[in-house]
């Protein structure tokens, strides 16, 4: 059954969300940066639809990475 699901977050702290949003990529992960969708600075919206539970685990270990990876 088709499904969409959106999560938005926001990360403790401030962060260049392009230079996270490149750090993300390299990782294997796209997220939309808030202010492309006329949402405050450090708000990330992640967007799935018709996926597995796995690959949705995946892609969030895949972001944590990231995340830890990217400090300002």
């Amino acid at each position: 059954m088709p499904f969409l699901a959106e999560l938005w977050c926001k990360p403790n702290g401030e962060w260049d969300e392009n230079a996270l949003f490149k750090e993300s990529i390299r990782n294997g992960v796209i997220f939309a940066p808030g202010t492309t969708l006329g949402s405050s600075r450090n708000f990330m919206r992640f967007t799935y639809s018709r996926t597995e539970a796995g690959s949705i685990r995946e892609g969030i270990r895949r972001f944590a990475e990231a995340l830890r990876r990217f400090k300002r």
